[in-house]
């Protein structure tokens, strides 16, 4: 209840405190449970008090990553959180999504040192596949799909096809249309317990280059192989409505409502 409840979950932080007012761990909980309300104070005394825990080796991290995404939802003044994240970003514990968080805040200021930061991250992620999902995610998402599809083609194949990279690959060649390239991606491929995905991405090429046979066969596995599992075909069911496959998503969400723990999002998506 108190992960629903703002209010609620203030005053539990507010109890804990009292308790243990010098424990930072409840510091922090009660500072991010500040910056869920709606008062301005409020939110200011959450601010506050992330800003005195970017003092604490052990908090720091944590404290800077909350005012920046804070302060991207609150339109803060951009050059402030430029150097928020330029902090952030160097802390030896920061992982690779604070420096993607850096990188967004470049891009969105046009900052001159955006260009040399992207070469230097598509370097460092070129032999990490987590990372570089996670960039070639970012790249998608930010439009630019082709320049994706450009700078994988400089990354060794043996990265390439280590999950879940070739999840953000068929991604960024549904988005650019090039069916022919997503089949020949994902045709023979495996992609373990998210085939079910691959067969979904590889049925939506099919489609799109008119072998409706084919397709349907496609389609057919990706439900069987998801079935087994609800969160499975939860996933399936949520990749397809983006795609507006209405028909799909209907039947999916009718199975869904059969299973205890997915019933009422399920009944809910229907109605």
């Amino acid at each position: 209840k108190a992960r629903k409840n703002p209010d609620e979950a203030k005053k539990q932080w507010v109890e804990t405190l009292r308790l243990a007012p010098n424990d930072e761990s409840y510091q922090m909980q009660f500072a991010l449970a500040c910056l869920e309300q709606t008062g301005m104070s409020e939110r200011k005394e959450g601010q506050l008090r992330l800003e005195k825990l970017r003092s604490s080796p052990k908090q720091r991290i944590v404290a800077t990553r909350s005012l920046i995404i804070d302060g991207i939802a609150h339109h803060r003044d951009a050059q402030e959180l430029r150097t928020l994240a330029k902090e952030l970003q160097s802390y030896p514990d920061a992982v690779f999504t604070d420096r993607i968080l850096y990188l967004e805040i470049l891009r969105q200021l046009q900052d001159s040192e955006y260009p040399s930061y992207l070469t230097n991250i598509e370097k460092d992620a070129s032999s990490r596949p987590a990372d570089l999902a996670v960039l070639l995610s970012w790249m998608s998402a930010n439009g630019m799909n082709i320049v994706a599809l450009d700078f994988a083609k400089s990354v060794s194949e043996k990265i390439l096809n280590v999950w879940p990279v070739p999840w953000a690959m068929t991604e960024a060649y549904a988005k650019t249309s090039d069916w022919a390239a997503l089949e020949r991606l994902n045709k023979n491929a495996n992609w373990s317990q998210f085939d079910f995905l691959r067969q979904a991405y590889l049925a939506r090429a099919l489609r799109a280059e008119d072998k409706p046979a084919l397709a349907e066969h496609e389609w057919t596995g990706a439900v069987k192989s998801a079935s087994s599992r609800s969160e499975s075909l939860l996933v399936l069911e949520r990749t397809i409505s983006a795609w507006g496959w209405q028909k799909e998503t209907v039947e999916l969400l009718w199975t869904l409502t059969k299973q205890p723990e997915t019933q009422l999002e399920a009944l809910h998506a229907l109605y």
